[in-house]
C-alpha cells in the first residue's frame, strides 16, 4: 500500500496558483461555443458531428474538463491522456481550415459562414487554449506510441462517418464544380471516389505524424 501511495504522489501534477482561474475560464466559453454548436443540433448524421471542427472542439473540452475536474479529483492529477488527441485534432483543423479558406472560404463555408468571433474561436482559439494547457499545465505522454492509438482511432472513425454515413442523410452542402451532395464540406463533393480515399489516407497518415511530431515537441518544451 506505501509503495502504491508513493508511486501516485511521485505521478501527481502540481499546479500553480493562476490554474484554477484559468480552467475557469476556458472551460466555460468552450462548453458555451459546444452547446451553441454542438449540443443544441441533433446528435445524428445531419447535425454538428458532421463536421471536423466540432469533433477537434468537443475533444478540446473533454480535455478541459478533465484539467478543471483535477482539482477536485485528486486521481485525475496525473498526465491528461485526452490532450495528445485534442492537440492533434485541433491542429489538423486549424490547417485544414484556414488552407482552404485562403484558396476560397466557399471550400470550407459554402454559402453560410459563421460569425467572425465563432470562426476564429472554432478554427484557432479553442485549439490555442488547449495549447496553454499542455504545455504550462501538464507534461507529455510517458510513452508516446501508445499516446498514438487513440487518435488513430478517432481518425479511423471520423473518415468512416463522412464517407460511409454522413452522404446518406444530408443533401447539402454540394460541389461547387459537381452536382454530387451530402458530404460535410463542398470541396469533398467535388472530388472523385478515389481522390477522396486518397485525402483520406494522406489525412490518416498526416494526423499520426503530426501526433508523434506534437508529442516530441511538447516532452521537449516541459522537461527544459
Amino acid at each position: 500500500m506505501m509503495s502504491s501511495t508513493r508511486s501516485n504522489q511521485q505521478v501527481s501534477i502540481q499546479y500553480p496558483n493562476w490554474a484554477i482561474f484559468y480552467r475557469v475560464a476556458v472551460f466555460g466559453l468552450a462548453l458555451g461555443f459546444w452547446i451553441y454548436y454542438v449540443g443544441r443540433h441533433p446528435f445524428d448524421a445531419t447535425g454538428g458531428w458532421r463536421y471536423l471542427t466540432n469533433w477537434g472542439h468537443s475533444f478540446n473540452l473533454l480535455a478541459l474538463t478533465w484539467a478543471l475536474s483535477s482539482h477536485k479529483v485528486p486521481a485525475l492529477q496525473t498526465r491528461n491522456p485526452i490532450l495528445s488527441t485534442a492537440l492533434t485534432m485541433g491542429t489538423i483543423v486549424v490547417i485544414l481550415y484556414w488552407s482552404l479558406y485562403i484558396i476560397d472560404p466557399a471550400l470550407v463555408n459554402g454559402a453560410n459562414p459563421l460569425p467572425w468571433y465563432s470562426e476564429w474561436y472554432m478554427h484557432l482559439g479553442s485549439t490555442v487554449t488547449v495549447y496553454i494547457e499542455a504545455l504550462l499545465l501538464n507534461k507529455a505522454p510517458s510513452q508516446p506510441k501508445r499516446a498514438l492509438v487513440p487518435l488513430g482511432l478517432v481518425a479511423t472513425c471520423y473518415i468512416s462517418w463522412i464517407e460511409w454515413v454522413v452522404p446518406n442523410y444530408n443533401s447539402r452542402p454540394c460541389g461547387l464544380t459537381t452536382n454530387v451532395c451530402g458530404y460535410p464540406y463542398p470541396f469533398l463533393n467535388d472530388l472523385s471516389v478515389t481522390s477522396r480515399y486518397g485525402l483520406y489516407l494522406g489525412a490518416f497518415i498526416a494526423m499520426v505524424f503530426l501526433c508523434a511530431v506534437i508529442i516530441k515537441l511538447w516532452g521537449r518544451a516541459t522537461t527544459r
